[in-house]
């Protein structure tokens, strides 16, 4: 999943990782894992209403776009590197993480509170393409704030259902992440053949509400 950025957003610019530091000092680990993974940051393009005809809108103004190109054979980004780079750049980023494996979009919702601290979602990932892959539109948005979800929304494993949120899909997404690491635990269980007759129902009781609970949150 990647998106075609118009031309009038493009920017280019390769970000020193000295002028990140100077926004947020990294910790002696982030700064060591910067070294090691990062390659270049490149700030692509810039998504404001002086350069994209949508609305500004007074919790989200702009969204950057930053190209993350990793250093060789890496194909991994660490969170934590993610993370400071979204507590080092106050606007809503979309990352696309570049490697020899091929280009991967990457994002998060973040809400920056007064004192500074910054509280965020899951990280979503998309799918691994290649960079030759054709890009999609970006989808038609009232303001950022709605294109920064519907973007989002993109990277969603369990897509939006009618009427659903962001952060409401987003809570319904861990709750199923949840769920689906114990049913997988939960049959791991029951493959011991050690198990206990008494245990092995108990186990089933749990399976099968685990199931239901699975499949009500899917809306199937």
């Amino acid at each position: 999943m990647l998106f075609a950025y118009p031309e009038s957003t493009r920017l280019n610019r390769v970000l020193p990782k000295s002028t990140i530091y100077k926004n947020a000092a990294p910790s002696s680990k982030q700064r060591e894992l910067l070294t090691q993974q990062i390659d270049k940051i490149v700030w692509a393009h810039k998504l404001a209403s002086d350069t994209l005809n949508i609305k500004a809108h007074a919790d989200l103004p702009e969204i950057q776009v930053f190209q993350l190109q990793l250093k060789p054979p890496l194909t991994n980004i660490s969170e934590s590197l993610l993370q400071y780079l979204d507590k080092a750049i106050p606007s809503a980023l979309i990352f696309e993480v570049q490697s020899s494996a091929g280009v991967q979009m990457i994002a998060c919702l973040k809400h920056i509170n007064q004192n500074g601290t910054v509280k965020y979602s899951p990280y979503l990932y998309g799918p691994l393409a290649n960079a030759e892959t054709e890009r999609q539109d970006l989808p038609i948005s009232r303001d950022f704030l709605q294109l920064h979800q519907q973007l989002l929304a993109a990277l969603l494993p369990h897509p939006l259902k009618p009427g659903e949120s962001l952060g409401e899909a987003l809570d319904r997404n861990q709750q199923l992440e949840k769920l689906a690491k114990n049913i997988h635990k939960l049959e791991a269980q029951l493959h011991k053949k050690a198990t206990q007759f008494n245990r092995r129902v108990e186990l089933n009781q749990q399976l099968r509400s685990a199931k239901q609970a699975h499949t009500a949150l899917l809306g199937k």
